[in-house]
């Protein structure tokens, strides 16, 4: 009998779920207020729920937060709840986030934003470090300085008609991508940083990218804090053309060792090295006037400063409070600094550590250590952003297998040496390196994969060695220049 009470009681629930209207309860409202701009604030109005949902209504300009009047700073109505907070959605009719509305809101992970929305003000969404990512709707115009400073952003777009302000991205340790939504005339995103749309300012390298970093030669300004925070930045080659840096710059760059500033700055801006704690040498042309406070405050390690004028040109040169590691450092007047040797480094390997690779000045890449490497899916290969730069490559000895895509778009790429421990090429290995003019496949590797050298049009020969035994779809498709090729009879 109990068998069949409980059964109708499960079948009456279930009938009455599917009933329409029907839904799962919503979180009971916990905390409610107003949050507008306009007279008493009821222009705007928000409610915060059990489960940890901020819902933001009403009509025009959110309030802004955290500044002062007078003595009394202004606090957001939700500030003893903002832990608890979890979701955010902002409903349409609301015309910007207010500033610092959701500074420090760690455990907030998901956001709905209107297409009403036109302004993302200061410090909006600074400290979410659970939030990682986040749609922008095209209404947005500005995203304003601190915007979503220090958040978890993995990848972010730019709206169409948007502009942003300096340090809005900085310090997301996990930001990679800055993308640029179509019809947007201020920015562009290439070569793993946001520039303007003729290439002539850097405006942000995103803090979660790796390694050294050559910035291109159309550059002519650097903004403030354009690399600030980047704690994986381990070198960084700026050009002659580089006639303006940025306040806070470099600060907080705790991997980078040495810096070359170019010859025609004739000021070093305020904290623009600040905090570089690993820092051992900058080379300082003669044509710097001026070094600003903090420029080199917290340069722990700062031991050696390579100077190209005398050193009653230094001495003239204006040095601003808290620069005590400069004049602890060894100047070298007349100087052009040491030579780059190796210019970026890293690892490879499939197991991580297995393999490391290794770029110098002279554009050798050298991959060395013991088993495979890691694969590629694309162009996300540790030195593809170096690209251009590789002019020959080494495969050392103990290399058992060289990654899918490891060597795509290397398009000046001319020679390759590789060991005969090398047993497997993956696929699309050398895809797009058209200036490779010839190959030796050592003997051990049994097949060529999927557009193995697809592309690579300056190919002219290759000899394929007897171990082959298979050939990939579009291996060599597109090597317009090639005129012989020697394939094994075992290969089927």
């Amino acid at each position: 009998m109990k068998k069949r009470i409980m059964s109708a009681l499960l079948a009456l629930c279930l009938a009455f779920s599917m009933l329409p209207g029907t839904a799962l309860a919503a979180g009971t409202v916990v905390a409610s207020g107003n949050c507008g701009a306009e007279g008493d604030g009821s222009n705007v109005t928000w409610t915060l729920d059990s489960d940890g949902l901020l819902t933001i209504s009403g009509t025009g300009e959110m309030k802004d937060y955290g500044e002062a009047i007078g003595t009394t700073q202004i606090v957001r109505p939700w500030e003893s709840y903002h832990s608890r907070i979890t979701r955010l959605t902002v409903e349409d009719g609301v015309s910007s986030i207010g500033g610092m509305s959701f500074d420090g809101c760690a455990n907030l992970a998901a956001v709905f934003l209107p297409e009403s929305l036109t302004v993302i003000n200061t410090a909006a969404f600074q400290g979410c470090t659970g939030l990682e990512s986040i749609d922008i709707p095209n209404s947005v115009t500005l995203i304003e300085e601190n915007a979503f400073f220090n958040s978890g952003l993995t990848a972010v777009e730019i709206p169409a008609n948007a502009e942003v302000m300096p340090i809005a991205f900085n310090n997301c340790a996990n930001l990679k991508q800055i993308s640029v939504a179509p019809g947007n005339s201020r920015y562009i995103w290439a070569n793993g940083a946001l520039f303007s749309q003729d290439g002539k300012t850097l405006y942000c390298r995103p803090a979660g990218l790796q390694g050294y970093y050559r910035i291109p030669e159309t550059v002519e300004s650097i903004q403030k804090s354009a690399f600030g925070g980047c704690i994986g930045l381990t070198g960084v080659s700026i050009p002659e053309s580089v006639t303006s840096l940025g306040v806070d710059a470099f600060s907080g760059c705790t991997g980078l060792t040495a810096v070359k500033l170019p010859k025609g700055l004739d000021n070093i801006a305020t904290v623009a090295f600040y905090g570089c704690t690993s820092l051992t040498s900058v080379t300082v042309p003669s044509s710097v006037t001026e070094i600003r406070s903090m420029a080199f405050s917290g340069c722990t390690a700062l031991t050696d400063v390579y100077y190209s004028g005398s050193a009653a040109e230094w001495n003239a040169v204006v040095i601003g409070e808290y620069n005590e590691s400069l004049s602890s450092a060894e100047i070298h007047y007349n100087s052009t600094g040491p030579e780059e040797t190796v210019i970026d480094s890293g690892e490879c390997g499939a197991q991580g550590d297995n393999l490391t690779w290794t770029l110098d000045a002279n554009g050798l890449l050298t991959i060395s250590g013991t088993g495979e490497m890691m694969d590629y899916g694309g162009r996300d290969a540790p030195w593809y952003e170096q690209r251009l730069d590789i002019k020959t490559a080494v495969i050392d000895n103990g290399v058992t297998r060289i990654g899918d895509g490891a060597f795509r778009d290397c398009s000046s790429l001319t020679s390759i040496t590789i060991s005969d421990g090398v047993t497997s090429i993956g696929s699309s290995a050398f895809r797009g390196c058209r200036n490779l003019t010839n190959i030796t496949i050592p003997d051990g590797v049994t097949s060529i994969l999927y557009g193995v050298f697809y592309g690579c049009s300056g190919l002219t020969g290759i000899t394929l060695p007897e171990s082959v035994t298979s050939i990939g779809n579009s291996a060599f498709y597109g090597c317009s220049s090639l005129t012989s090729i020697t394939i094994p009879d075992g290969v089927t």
